[in-house]
């Protein structure tokens, strides 16, 4: 059982569009691994496929939690699986589009099924690891664990970081694990990465947001408060969604919250475009 496509790039870069043209033409149903559009009722701000391209082609894994759900990478694992499984016996093909990082590597690299995480806790570690050197964060490793330190580049901030969050979680050395608890990958046909220049891409990205806001965006999040949501549910932790709450919530300006947003998903899909150089047998189509 493989994926017959693949489908990578940074936010902004057209994923949902290419990926439903090739759905269309090859009598394909999509796998989605974006971490925000599992959740319900968050359609604008997340950059959901519309209806008429979930309509056109069968789209798994969208709406499927309620905000105040936590979900992992294991959990996405299976359900990616049930849902590739569930696709193959209609005798379609499945495409797996997607830009979150930490789902397109649970099934297209050895896989560590680590216990639940604290999203919350996740990201403070994480931060805490953004305000350091790439040198110190590989100095730890190093000190911690030299054979998973030895397969790293010393620059590759994306695996060093992941290392050291695992042994956080588990208090296990990672090596260990990776040797011992690792699941296979999944096979796949092809990847096909779409590829902007900076300067293109971040134009894309102000294009995006705007396009968000004009379509409702501060509307739908004044809705969802309305509806009993606090908006610290695990959902509204979506880039984008803190700053439009804080629009709803403390009056903040919305054109000071745009800004915030860019900046922040500018800095998101650089580290995205870290991650996938990583990524092997991927073709890259460049677009303008």
């Amino acid at each position: 059982m493989e994926f017959d496509m693949v489908v990578v790039g940074p936010t902004a870069s057209g994923k949902t569009g290419w990926a439903v043209s090739w759905a269309l033409e090859n009598d394909a149903e999509i796998i989605s691994a974006d971490s925000r559009q599992l959740y319900k009722y968050l359609d604008i701000g997340t950059g959901k496929p519309t209806l008429a391209e979930q309509e056109g082609v069968p789209h798994h894994l969208i709406d499927v939690l309620s905000p105040e759900e936590s979900y992992s990478a294991g959990r996405f694992r299976r359900d990616c699986l049930d849902a590739l499984s569930s696709i193959k016996s209609r005798g379609k093909k499945a495409v797996l589009v997607g830009g979150t990082g930490l789902y397109l590597r649970a099934v297209l690299e050895p896989f560590l099924d680590l216990p639940d995480e604290d999203e919350r806790e996740k990201q403070n570690f994480y931060d805490q690891c953004e305000r350091e050197p790439s040198e110190k964060l590989f100095s730890e490793l190093g000190d911690l664990d030299p054979v998973r330190a030895a397969e790293i580049m010393p620059n590759d901030r994306v695996r060093i970081t992941r290392a050291l969050w695992i042994h956080q979680l588990t208090g296990m050395v990672p090596s260990v694990l990776f040797r011992e608890k690792s699941l296979a990958p999944v096979k796949y046909h092809q990847i096909v990465g779409l590829l902007w220049s900076p300067g293109d891409l971040s134009g894309r990205i102000s294009e995006r947001i705007r396009k968000m806001i004009d379509r409702g965006w501060v509307r739908e999040v004044r809705d969802l408060l309305s509806k009993g949501y606090t908006g610290e549910e695990a959902a509204f932790q979506s880039l984008g969604y803190p700053e439009i709450i804080s629009v709803v919530k403390d009056g903040i300006d919305l054109d000071l919250a745009v800004s915030r947003i860019e900046i922040r998903t500018r800095q998101y899909a650089k580290r995205q475009r870290t991650w996938f150089r990583h990524l092997r047998d991927v073709q890259w189509t460049a677009l303008r």
